[in-house]
């Protein structure tokens, strides 16, 4: 669990290429009427794997949001928005969520001194989020989605700590900031 979310970002785009790859031999197999059940178990384990990966990227995410490995944060944001745009996720959805923070943001500079921060708009996010994925039906959406939500859930951890609430929800602002600035960066459209 040492690599950096831009390892494991490469380690999974390599195991995405051998699918592709497995999955033209699986069509020249059935075309040909051969016995494909071995590519399609060696599918089935890439995919396995790729699942695995992933899990260690959203693993990831909490430190973030937790205000630790900064210069990783950053490194992590370029990788996924490089990623998200690749995977053809818009801007504008991407824009649509991140408008709804800079809301939560904006009343939470209002906030007085031991006024707490209402958690209620942050975790109505989830739903929408998992509403965007469904609708979209695009890898980059459901990406997003899983890296956004595990952001939000790190967020709420605490409920009952209004004061690193308020702190870690700040940390996943700048976070989401970055992702969308290096989307846009890297030709999201």
């Amino acid at each position: 669990m040492n690599d950096t979310i831009p390892k494991i970002i490469a380690k999974i785009e390599k195991k995405e290429n051998l699918i592709k790859v497995i999955n033209n031999e699986i069509k020249e197999l059935k075309k040909n009427k051969e016995n494909s059940s071995h590519k399609e178990k060696e599918k089935r384990k890439l995919e396995d794997d790729i699942q695995v990966l992933w899990t260690q990227i959203l693993n990831r995410i909490p430190s973030f949001i937790n205000g630790e490995n900064q210069k990783e944060m950053i490194e992590s944001c370029q990788e996924f928005g490089r990623r998200f745009s690749d995977n053809d996720l818009s801007t504008s959805q991407i824009r649509n969520v991140y408008g709804e923070v800079k809301k939560i943001q904006m009343k939470n500079s209002m906030l007085k001194e031991n006024e707490k921060m209402e958690i209620i708009p942050l975790r109505m996010l989830l739903p929408k989020l998992a509403y965007s994925a469904a609708r979209a039906k695009k890898k980059g959406t459901d990406e997003l989605k899983d890296v956004l939500s595990k952001g939000i859930e790190t967020v709420l951890e605490d409920e009952n700590n209004s004061k690193e609430i308020i702190k870690r929800f700040e940390m996943f602002s700048n976070f989401f900031e970055a992702l969308l600035a290096y989307h846009k960066a890297e030709g999201g459209n």
